[in-house]
């Protein structure tokens, strides 16, 4: 497997990448002992029945210990501080994984005569991306790879399943375009090419390697095959089994991939029948930032649960959760966001049963409040998920 390491950051002379693939440990949130906290402790009533902690004091234990840890100056003693509150909670560690089924441990174009992939070729290929993507089209490209990466990134798409959806499948139409008139082809597969169109739309510091080799299906692009997709309604259990069936990933490195919703948003009618930015706007949903967890996890936004059909006539209930400061919405969520934070339970239509007062909070709500806080912590684990995920 060859692998090509340059700077995140594109100048004439250097070029993008970075992070080796890791996976995490064991599920589950039970309790953490460090800094003298029991995040999961109960208490014992006369009847000797075990009664949780409030949501509100749970959110307040998290918080005190997150404050105790910024107060932390050195960057090395605060990422070891970090992991071993994440490990202590049972929600694993980074390690090395082996690449996936469909990443070949040698190129299988005609580089591989060659040995390694010409760095001018990259440089090409991230400087025709950088030309065609940007905006709203960041957010397009990474949902696609994400959507790419289901079964194996193989260069095909079924642009016929539900949740491929029209705005996604224009941009995705531009790098076809750009791929089919330059001779990219002779050098990578249109698989690599659309990870590393992914790669360069991130502009997320770490280094992260572009490794090739994979081959494209026979019908490239294009494919009839049904994949299946995460739910806008799902919660905490279906989110997490997608991404551990999937990709390989447990709840850290899940939670951590489920940041690039930091990007784009819901595109209504045109798209999946919700509606909204998971940010303020378009200018900062084109940002890659962990306000996507430092909203969800703000203690000043009043939150509503809302059916998005009402609005964008789609044929069944969309709940959605709108965050609101000073009367004016600031962000949007699903319930497959919200359940990292809270302990949701959704009916058959998406509906919760509680909110973000009375909900308990979720197994990695730790989590939540971490990448929000220390956004490179978030970075970190975010690259190797995302790693992880493109080498599927």
């Amino acid at each position: 497997m060859m692998a090509l390491h340059y700077p995140m950051f594109i100048t004439l002379a250097c070029i993008s990448n970075a992070v080796v693939a890791f996976t995490v440990g064991p599920v589950g949130l039970e309790s953490n002992q460090a800094f003298g906290t029991n995040l999961h402790s109960r208490k014992l009533s006369d009847e000797n029945t075990p009664i949780l902690p409030s949501p509100q004091d749970r959110s307040r234990s998290i918080d005190s210990i997150l404050d105790s840890l910024e107060k932390i100056k050195d960057a090395e003693k605060l990422e070891e501080a970090l992991n071993k509150l994440v490990e202590e909670n049972h929600l694993g560690r980074r390690r090395a994984m082996k690449a996936g089924k469909n990443l070949n441990q040698k190129p299988q174009t005609e580089a591989e005569n060659r040995g390694l992939l010409p760095r001018i070729i990259i440089y090409y290929i991230q400087r025709g991306v950088r030309h065609i993507i940007s905006g709203e089209k960041i957010a397009h490209v990474i949902r696609f790879i994400f959507h790419e990466c289901v079964g194996g990134c193989d260069g095909c798409l079924n642009r016929d399943l539900p949740p491929n959806m029209t705005p996604m499948l224009e941009t995705v139409t531009l790098l076809d375009q750009l791929y089919d008139s330059r001779f990219y082809r002779r050098f990578v597969s249109r698989a690599d090419f659309y990870v590393l169109a992914a790669i360069t739309t991130l502009d997320i510091g770490p280094r992260i390697p572009f490794r090739f080799g994979r081959k494209d299906c026979a019908t490239s692009p294009i494919s009839a095959e049904s994949r299946t997709f995460p739910k806008g309604r799902d919660d905490f259990d279906a989110v997490m089994a997608f991404f551990a069936i999937e990709f390989g990933l447990g709840p850290r490195l899940g939670t951590a991939l489920s940041g690039a919703h930091t990007l784009g948003g819901a595109a209504g009618a045109a798209g999946s029948g919700f509606l909204g930015f998971w940010k303020e706007n378009a200018t900062e949903a084109a940002k890659f930032d962990a306000r996507y967890f430092s909203l969800m996890a703000d203690p000043d936004l009043n939150w509503n649960l809302v059916n998005a059909a009402l609005q964008t006539n789609a044929n069944s209930p969309r709940w959605q959760w709108e965050g609101f400061r000073d009367n004016e919405q600031v962000s949007f969520m699903l319930n497959s966001d919200v359940a990292l934070l809270l302990d949701i339970q959704p009916n058959a239509e998406g509906r919760s049963s509680c909110n973000f007062d009375t909900c308990q909070q979720s197994q990695t709500a730790i989590l939540v409040k971490i990448y929000g806080r220390f956004p490179n912590f978030w970075i970190r684990d975010f690259s190797v998920a995302f790693t992880r995920m493109v080498e599927n």
